[in-house]
């Protein structure tokens, strides 16, 4: 039959590309696969590569790779080589879109490796590069697993040579013979024919391993028996190929189980491994040579893994006697790293890689876990005092653990410290159930008189205190719980205790900080949402001591440790004081807790022990008997709580603190009252001396303080009375005030012998310059500066008035006779003297040098008459009055000025016969006046009976005693000029 034109064309089409494929097929692929093997390998490989010959056959696609070998870098000997690779591929790898391999036949496989003396092996230099280039595709993105199918695998006589140079000798696996039925995750697709076998001649002795197959059932089942004895792994350990941060002392393997195959029509395959495992003897070491890691036996009954599916199940691992020993380095790196090697670099991951590869979950289902006998111990050679710290013995126990989505785990961990060991009597349970899919647990946790003391390891970096004891107890209930749909969630409610804590001090080597217990009851606090409720918190017998060194600083404030410096214990030079911390703003960060509710704070039985050694003598304050209660503390605002403390100073000097506070809230809120009693101040003499320059004979200090904080705002009155105070010896010290503290304290002290202060303060606590402390003690010293100053102000503001009106008393011109203005000052005067016992009176007469000489004039001319009226009267007999009682009448004045005026020596008119001439009254006075001299004498005369009078007249009153009062003659006659005061006056002075 002749062909059609088109069909002659289809026809030449078909022979032209068969041809090609043909041509193709036999001649070009082989030759260009050759070569770019022969190119790319060694390029990788970094060897010689040689390859005979490479064959394939396009019609039954199967592949022939003959005499290849990879020579070492020496290039003396094969690293790798084989006589033959035959693969036999089927047409089915372009329908499943990947590889399905009928059959894979290795003939003459060859290794060759060294292991140096360095410990390296000879093809060390490939497994970084491998490595990195498995990490990089480990972060490809990948959607689904790739199909794959590989059947019938053979290798026939393959050998090994380990030559291990450091051991001098020679490993020889000889006669290797593998029979695997397949490899696969597609459904059963290709016919096998070869059972599982594994056979080799290790070191002269063969070893064998059989499989059983049932070609005919439905499931196609395989399986692979192993059993292994007491199998030596530190031994083989040396030969890892990848370098090993810790040693394998010892460890022994036992084994006894099997993998089987199970391929069931249009399913995919199942590999499963079955069996019990293991270990026994394990000994880890670090890179020092000191225990790591260990246990006397671990065994695992694995009944059922799942290559292909990720399922396992175990129906129990017990591990009996397991120990590890952490460390933690003086460099801050933990021993535990070398159990881990170190990771390939990875390169930088593209969004999609992001994704990364979906492998399917593991489904891990453990009947139990049971750990027995366990050691567990940490100690951390980092921080300056080493810390140690040994659990033993610890047992766990696990039932039920799943990884499978909502399966809950029962967890029981206990630990109880032996009798006779250290940290007798400490226990740690925890029971409950937990759950790894999702993550939570819900535990019951005790822990009982866990020693604390261990911790000062780490206090030491960042404390000048040594703790000496403590033990820590708590019972309660531990909830947590992981969640991709929300924040993490956490709780803890039950109760705490710390008791018989004590620390002492690194500078003294004396007691710091100590107590019998501090309890806190009823704890309820959570994360997620962050809240704490306390039902109550008791601190009962503690002791706390704050000292002043003898360079001024408190104790409490070197007590930190600053960062960056080497405490002075290590290094003998003064270690810098820590700087009290800065305020913080509140704003500046939200506290942990956003609700904070305490019921009861309660303290029994304190003492607080306050020494001053910057002064000498030291002083020593005790305040004994602390307790009270602070009861409704609350983060909410406008809720407060209710304050009653009280204590002593020393054995009877009480201290009441009450009030309300909220010191919670973000507004903090005090209303607070002090009330302090019969504190005996002698025992602050050397305060006294040091800085007012005079010993405390006796004298009590009660106080009473009231201080309202609200919104920032500080208000407060500060009652303070000094009781019969009084000073004693004067002692020298440059740093005593110049002031006069003795007139100080007698014009403050009262009848009673009391020193009475009222000194108010107010201010904003958000004014860093505004201190109370500071404040009060600059209102103190400015009071007593203007008490000083102005004493007559102060006795004022005693009685009432014009304090500076006191300070003087002013008299008619000559006269000394008390005006009705002065007599109200002087008896004011006299109460404010009566009020201050301790105070004397200085008063200095003083004159006006022309008024009260015109005036001492005129009386000098008066009292001339009244003396010649009075010399009659004595002449006529009967009662003779004093001259000042004396009156001249108005028809005697001629008379007794006639007398007067002849009796007064000065040069006086004539008559015709020489006799002195009676002039008119007028000239006579005139005369008399003109030659009347009025010396200094006289006006120091007047203002001494003036001053005079004054004291009478005070003295008259009898509220002052006279040896308070004190008459001083002034240096000059006439006094300072003081604005709207007459000269003629007396003034006033206190001491």
């Amino acid at each position: 039959m002749e062909l059609t034109r088109r069909q002659r064309k289809i026809l030449i089409w078909v022979a032209s590309l068969l041809a090609a494929y043909t041509f193709i097929g036999f001649l070009i692929l082989p030759y260009t696969l050759k070569a770019v093997l022969l190119k790319k390998l060694p390029e990788a490989l970094h060897r010689e590569v040689s390859i005979a010959s490479i064959r394939f056959n396009p019609y039954n696609l199967k592949l022939t790779i003959r005499d290849f070998s990879v020579k070492k870098r020496s290039g003396e000997g094969d690293i790798f080589s084989f006589e033959e690779l035959y693969v036999n591929v089927e047409s089915l790898s372009i329908l499943k879109m990947g590889p399905v391999i009928k059959e894979v036949r290795l003939t003459g496989p060859y290794v060759g490796t060294v292991r140096d003396e360095d410990g390296s092996y000879s093809f060390f230099d490939l497994i970084p590069e491998a490595l990195e280039n498995q990490a990089t595709k480990e972060l490809e993105p990948e959607g689904r697993p790739r199909a794959f199918s590989i059947n019938n695998i053979q290798v026939f006589n393959g050998s090994l040579d380990f030559e291990d140079i450091p051991k001098h000798r020679t490993h020889v696996v000889s006669d290797l013979t593998v029979m695997i039925p397949f490899i696969s995750n597609l459904p059963k697709y290709i016919d096998t024919f070869v059972l599982p076998a594994f056979s080799a001649t290790v070191n002269g002795t063969p070893f064998d391993l059989r499989g059983n197959s049932k070609p005919f059932a439905d499931s196609h089942e395989t399986s692979l028996d192993v059993k292994l004895s007491q199998l030596d792994l530190a031994y083989y350990a040396t030969y890892s190929p990848v370098p090993l941060g810790f040693s394998l002392s010892s460890a022994l393997m036992d084994l006894d189980g099997s993998i089987s195959y199970v391929q069931y029509i249009d399913k995919p395959a199942k590999i499963t491994l079955k069996g019990l495992v293991g270990l026994n003897k394990v000994e880890l070491t670090d890179s020092l040579g000191k225990d790591l890691l260990g246990f006397d036996s671990f065994s695992m009954n694995v009944t059922g893994a799942e290559l292909f599916t990720g399922k396992v199940s175990v129906a129990e691992i017990s591990v009996n006697k397991p120990y590890l020993n952490a460390v933690r380095g003086k460099k801050g790196r933990l021993n535990l790293n070398d159990l881990l090697p170190e990771p390939a670099p990875r390169k930088p991951a593209s969004a999609a890689t992001r994704e990364g590869r979906k492998s399917p979950p593991l489904k891990i289902n453990i009947d139990t876990i049971q750990v027995h006998d366990a050691s567990l111990a940490f100690s951390d050679t980092s921080t300056p005092t080493p810390f140690k710290k040994t659990l033993s013995p610890v047992d766990v126990s696990i039932t039920g653990f799943s990884t499978r989505p909502k399966r809950t785990a029962a967890l029981n961990v206990s630990y109880e410290a032996g009798s006779g060991k250290a940290g007798s009597g400490e226990a740690i349970k925890v029971k409950g159930p937990i759950s790894i899919n999702p993550v939570k647990a819900d535990l019951k946790v005790s822990v009982k008189q866990v020693d604390i003391s261990p911790v000062r390891s780490y206090v030491d970096e960042m404390l000048r205190i040594i703790i000496t004891s403590g033990k820590a107890s708590a019972t309660g209930r531990v909830k947590f719980a992981v969640s991709d749909k929300g924040p993490f969630k956490a709780s803890y409610s039950g109760d705490a205790l710390l008791s018989g804590f004590s620390s002492i001090s690194k500078v003294d080597k004396e007691d710091f900080l100590k107590w019998d217990t501090l309890a806190v009851n009823g704890i309820d606090a959570s994360y997620s949402p962050n809240e704490l409720s306390i039902d109550g918190v008791a601190l009962s017998g503690f002791y706390s001591r704050l000292m002043v060194n003898p360079d001024g600083v408190l104790n409490v404030q070197e007590i930190v440790i600053k960062k960056g410096k080497k405490d002075e214990e290590e290094t003998g030079a003064p270690a810098e004081r820590a700087e009290a911390p800065p305020e913080i703003d509140a704003t500046e960060k939200e506290p942990f807790f956003k609700e904070i509710n305490i019921d009861a704070v309660t303290l029994q039985g304190g003492h607080i022990n306050f020494t001053d050694r910057h002064i000498k003598p030291g002083i020593t304050i005790d305040l004994l008997e602390m307790g009270g209660r602070v009861s409704g503390l609350k983060s909410i605002e406008d809720s407060y709580a209710d304050v009653n403390l009280l204590g002593k100073f020393g054995k009877y000097a009480p201290i009441e603190i009450t009030g309300r506070v909220n010191p919670l809230a973000g507004d903090l809120f005090v209303d607070l009252k002090l009330d302090f009693e019969d504190f005996d101040l002698s025992s602050m003499s050397p305060y006294s001396g040091k800085y007012v320059g005079y010993e405390i004979s006796k004298g009590k200090l009660i106080l009473d303080l009231d201080y309202l904080i609200e919104k920032g705002q500080l208000k407060s009155t500060n009652s303070i009375v000094l009781d019969q105070i009084t000073f004693g010896q004067r002692v020298e010290s440059p740093d005593a005030t110049k002031l006069p503290v003795r007139f100080a304290l007698n014009l403050l002290k009262n009848r009673q012998g009391a020193v009475e202060l009222d000194i108010p303060v107010s201010g904003s606590l958000d004014d860093p310059e505004f201190k109370v402390g500071g404040v009060i003690m600059k209102l103190a010293v400015n009071f007593i500066v203007r008490a000083v100053s102005s004493p007559f102000a102060l006795l004022g503001a005693i009685i009432g008035g014009d304090g500076e009106e006191l300070s003087y008393a002013e008299f008619d011109p000559g006269s000394v006779l008390i005006t009705e203005l002065s007599v109200g000052k002087l008896d004011n005067l006299t109460e404010a003297l009566f009020q201050r016992p301790g105070l004397r009176l200085e008063i200095r007469g003083y004159v006006d040098s022309e008024m009260d000489a015109l005036a001492l004039r005129d009386l000098k001319f008066l009292r001339s008459l009244k003396a010649e009226k009075l010399a009659h009267i004595i002449r006529r007999g009967g009662p003779v009055p004093t001259l000042d009682e004396v009156v001249i009448e108005g028809d005697e004045y001629e008379k007794y000025l006639w007398k007067a005026y002849k009796k007064m020596k000065f040069p006086k008119p004539k008559n015709l016969i020489g006799l002195t001439k009676k002039l008119p009254p007028e000239e006579l006075k005139k005369l008399m006046l003109a030659n009347t001299t009025i010396t200094e004498d006289d006006l120091y005369d007047l203002a001494k009976r003036r001053a005079g009078a004054v004291k009478d007249y005070i003295l008259a009153m009898e509220k002052v005693e006279s040896e308070r009062i004190y008459m001083v003659r002034p240096e000059k006659l006439v006094p300072e000029e003081r604005k709207g005061v007459a000269p003629s006056r007396v003034e006033f002075a206190l001491e």
